[in-house]
């Protein structure tokens, strides 16, 4: 029982220290911010020692067994489905995992960033979670910031094999990481061949604020080429949208 406990509070207390740091982040308290993340990455690093004392438990229930010890096998087994028990929560560490790994991409410390996207990816294969795309599109943006194009290319593929086109949300994100692939690569026309596709794919999904935000991209690709023609119109078509939509005021 207060193996059980103690799991809990490690989890509690984790989710707790993850929610104070996106405060301190929020109102710009850097440091503070920082160091309660790092609190939290200390509690869920206990969490995963749990994962391997029930294994633990598994193999000592095991061994038991094998040697006709049925009545501490038994014991040994309870113990040990109690523990795993308690480990389905790690459904909701990967989120906070993820979260983690964002924040730690915006404090500039990629590596600790790496380290908690790897964690929760690997939660989210192990339960065949749909939100293991988002952690991969999470990624892929720590390899474009270190300019890794290779592992970025590598990723985006493993994206592409998961990636179920009736999600469109994700495959505009998708197609949009992929643009922003080629324009670091100086793939201009291919880059353009992209963004039109995503634009036309927003607008049969009547994705208006999609929509929208495309063509403002769009727009400022088209600027960047000094192809003032399309800049303009694509610009203003994004503008417009946007006030359609009350995001902006006339």
């Amino acid at each position: 029982m207060y193996i059980n406990n103690k799991l809990t509070e490690d989890l509690l207390l984790g989710e707790i220290y993850y929610l104070i740091s996106k405060t301190y982040f929020f109102i710009e308290n850097i440091q503070k911010a920082i160091n309660f993340a790092f609190l939290a990455k200390s509690e869920f690093e206990k969490v995963y020692n749990k994962k391997a004392y029930a294994k633990s438990l598994e193999l000592l229930a095991e061994e038991h067994a094998k040697v006709g010890d049925l009545e501490s096998a038994i014991a040994y087994s309870k113990q040990s489905l109690n523990v795993y028990k308690e480990l389905e929560q790690l459904d909701k560490i990967s989120s906070i995992e993820d979260s983690l790994g964002k924040l730690f991409f915006e404090f500039d410390n990629i590596e600790e960033s790496f380290e908690h996207y790897n964690r929760a990816i690997k939660i989210r294969e192990e339960n065949t979670d749909s939100k293991l795309l988002d952690t991969l599109f999470n990624l892929c943006e720590n390899h474009i910031k270190t300019k890794n194009m290779n592992k970025c290319i590598e990723i985006l593929n493993e994206i592409k094999n998961k990636l179920n086109v009736s999600d469109v949300n994700r495959l505009i994100e998708y197609k949009i990481l992929t643009f922003r692939i080629e324009v670091l690569q100086n793939n201009i026309k291919e880059a353009e061949n992209i963004l039109l596709d995503t634009l036309e794919i927003a607008k049969r999904n009547d994705m208006k604020k999609k929509e929208a935000d495309i063509s403002i991209r769009l727009g400022k690709f088209y600027l960047e080429l000094k192809r003032d023609y399309e800049a303009a119109k694509y610009l203003d078509k994004g503008i417009n949208n946007l006030k359609n939509l009350g995001v902006i005021k006339s």
